[in-house]
């Protein structure tokens, strides 16, 4: 559901992915949550989603990690109706 989430606020279509494809997506972002041992989200996204990503928060003024959280931070308030922190 992220996923689909942070490809809509984009207007990104990924190419249609088979269901092994997908489960093998999940086991690997379940793996990759277990191994962090912290409380956190791990979403696998396209390649070409994540240059797009990435190229829109370099051109955003300011620091870089400060634009990647607030993009992100603002995507998961808005579609889940989460108090913005203060």
């Amino acid at each position: 559901m992220i996923r689909d989430i942070l490809y809509a606020r984009f207007g990104y279509f990924p190419l249609p992915r088979s269901q092994d494809n997908i489960n093998e997506d999940l086991i690997k972002e379940r793996q990759e949550e277990e191994k962090v041992k912290c409380r956190c989200i791990v979403i696998r996204v396209d390649g070409k989603y994540k240059d797009l990503f990435f190229e829109y928060i370099i051109a955003q003024p300011g620091r870089l990690d400060r634009n990647y959280r607030r993009y992100l931070n603002q995507t998961l308030y808005h579609y889940f109706d989460m108090v913005v922190p203060r």
